[in-house]
């Protein structure tokens, strides 16, 4: 038998250990193999395959369309080169100017102006519909290719082009640019061509032409400005 004093050590000793344990297991919860945390506190904390993937792509610049958008702005395109109208208009033009694949030819030139001319056509009409809200002409074109560098390899992207060349009867791998000079005055056979529109209000004068301001040679020869309607 062992001593009343050390059976009482023991005891003490042991009740220090089962303390210890319990106060081990309030703060950082049981070691043990049996799961005490709360339900679904795992799937919190480890984030889905598909979440870490997206995690590691890097983000579209500021400004940049999706593979979605420039799809769906390129599809718009090539739907309306594809129209029977705007074909027919394309094979007209094409007749116009036989010899146009002759270099230094007249129809060469007189070929590429009138084929940006109706170029333009298509773009005046979807470049500025919702959702893209474009400027029409050149200019809206001009920024939707830069909006469309980072997906511009996309083999979806890529095909769509194709297709629009197709259409236009250009090579696959042509890329379309605005004419180096435009000029001042464009035939625009479908009558599509912007009137420009101004903030004063035209006057008319004595002899029935119409203007903003009319100017004079007065007896010295100098320009002076004069009042419209004798006023």
């Amino acid at each position: 038998l062992k001593p009343f004093w050390l059976q009482r050590a023991h005891l003490i000793a042991s009740r220090e250990v089962r303390m210890g344990q319990s106060a081990v297991k309030c703060v950082f919860g049981d070691s043990g193999d049996k799961d005490n945390s709360p339900k679904g506190t795992q799937d919190a904390t480890v984030a889905p395959a598909s979440n870490v993937a997206a995690i590691g792509q890097e983000p579209l610049a500021e400004g940049q369309y999706t593979v979605e958008e420039a799809i769906a702005i390129q599809n718009a395109l090539r739907n309306n080169f594809a129209d029977a109208a705007f074909q027919q208009q394309l094979r007209r033009l094409e007749a116009m100017h036989p010899k146009r694949g002759q270099r230094c030819h007249a129809d060469q030139q007189a070929f590429a102006t009138e084929f940006h001319a109706l170029l333009l056509q298509v773009l005046h009409k979807v470049l500025p519909q919702r959702p893209w809200c474009l400027e029409s002409g050149w200019t809206g074109f001009r920024e939707m290719t830069s909006r469309m560098e980072s997906v511009a390899k996309d083999p979806r992207v890529l095909q769509i082009k194709e297709d629009i060349n197709r259409f236009l009867g250009l090579p696959r791998n042509t890329v379309l640019r605005p004419l180096a000079e435009e000029p001042v005055v464009m035939h625009m056979p479908d009558g599509s061509g912007s009137v420009p529109s101004y903030e004063n209000v035209l006057i008319t004068d004595l002899d029935g032409d119409w203007a903003h301001e009319f100017w004079e040679e007065d007896r010295s020869g100098q320009l002076k400005r004069a009042l419209p309607c004798g006023a």
